[in-house]
């Protein structure tokens, strides 16, 4: 009856009361430290999010109103193509969209200093005050070292380069995150939750160790950082991911010494590309169903839904409307944007994010005891870990 999950720890078949006695975050309200209960105080709205490619500015901005039209609230422009390189195809692929109302993602890179200026200078334009521009870059040297086995430059200079960014992020666009800790990567390799979420952790906690060495302060870097978590369809265990992520990052933030107000977890959602199907793609709509469920439910700050033919095609108008319908079928008639932290006080979800938080945080101390993420990754450790459990999943 004992079930052995994934992950290595034990799962009874019921649980009851007397399991939750010792839960110390139990007793603290939604929105407040250590966020285990959402980082939300009021309601559990998330942003509704969709993401472009570029090929070119005037293609993407027709896309971007369409879907900006039929109930997203956040535009995320993949700029890797290098077609929107100048301040004027910039404003091209922004023209008409209200950018004070909405949430911008500006998938960047190591581009992100050039993308930066040219957001400051079309707020300008436009005569916008920065305080209402809410969004994030994506400079993520680990997230490129893990895909590409190297960093956009060097370790070092790109950490230099991250401190100019925020440097001047914070000055220009103060509630931008600059800083990514992608731990969908982790996910889309067939990493277990545990290993996803340690070694995200881990990534964030040498973003804010090695730039705080360079000059800044941790309550500075902190709240700019937004982790992305890949949710696969183990249920409950994804909602109780969530959950365990913001407490053990609280409490990394309050080891930094970082205000308990500014030890908040941004995290965005994505649903998994490990487990979609070639053979049967419309399974992959349940998938990404119950996966968008499970993200709402632990409190995500937003989600984007793949589309059920992402990994045998490029979206077609009919997949990426059924993605985007999802979320608004769960908010606008599932109604789960209503109820703060649903997952509150079931004896299950509970105790699995008990058990998430203490064998992540065991791996995580793994990690650093072996120097940090970028070590562990040079020497194979993070490699070995992910696919051994990647070996596992696919018996």
């Amino acid at each position: 009856m004992v079930w052995r999950t994934p992950e290595g720890f034990s799962v009874k078949p019921y649980y009851r009361a007397e399991h939750l006695k010792g839960l110390e975050y139990l007793n603290t309200p939604p929105g407040t430290f250590p966020y285990t209960r959402t980082s939300k105080s009021e309601n559990n709205v998330w942003e509704i999010r969709q993401d472009i490619g570029v090929e070119n500015a005037e293609n993407a901005n027709m896309r971007a109103l369409e879907i900006l039209e039929k109930g997203v609230n956040s535009i995320g422009f993949r700029l890797n193509s290098g077609t929107v390189a100048s301040q004027d195809t910039f404003s091209q692929m922004l023209k008409d969209i209200y950018l004070e109302c909405i949430s911008l993602h500006l998938l960047s890179g190591d581009k992100t200093p050039d993308y930066l200026e040219f957001l400051v200078q079309e707020a300008k334009k436009r005569n916008i005050p920065v305080e209402k521009l809410n969004g994030s870059f994506d400079f993520d040297p680990f997230a490129h070292l893990c895909a590409y086995g190297n960093y956009y430059d060097s370790k070092q200079f790109d950490f230099i380069k991250a401190k100019d960014i925020l440097t001047k992020g914070i000055a220009q666009i103060p509630h931008f995150k600059m800083i990514s800790a992608n731990g969908a990567l982790f996910n889309k390799a067939g990493a277990s939750i545990l290993q996803e979420l340690a070694f995200t952790l881990a990534i964030g906690c040498e973003y804010v160790t090695g730039l705080t060495e360079l000059g800044l302060k941790a309550e500075e870097i902190i709240p700019r950082i937004q982790f992305t978590f890949g949710i696969g369809s183990n249920y409950f265990m994804e909602i109780a991911k969530l959950r365990a992520a913001r407490l053990l990052w609280a409490k990394i933030a309050e080891s930094y010494g970082v205000s308990t107000e500014k030890a908040v977890m941004h995290i965005h959602s994505v649903t998994s590309e490990w487990n979609k199907t070639l053979f049967d793609p419309h399974v992959n709509l349940l998938r990404a169903t119950t996966e968008a469920m499970s993200a709402t439910l632990g409190g995500t700050g937003s989600l984007e839904v793949t589309p059920f033919d992402t990994p045998f095609a490029d979206e077609s108008e009919f997949s990426s409307r059924i993605a985007r319908n999802i979320q608004i079928i769960l908010k606008e008639e599932a109604h789960f944007d209503k109820v703060i932290d649903p997952a509150a006080g079931s004896y299950y979800i509970e105790n699995l994010t008990n058990s998430i938080i203490e064998h992540a945080w065991d791996l995580f101390l793994e990690v650093d005891k072996q120097g940090g993420f970028s070590k562990a990754f040079e020497t194979g450790f993070i490699q070995e870990k992910i696919n051994h459990n990647a070996s596992q999943r696919r018996k």
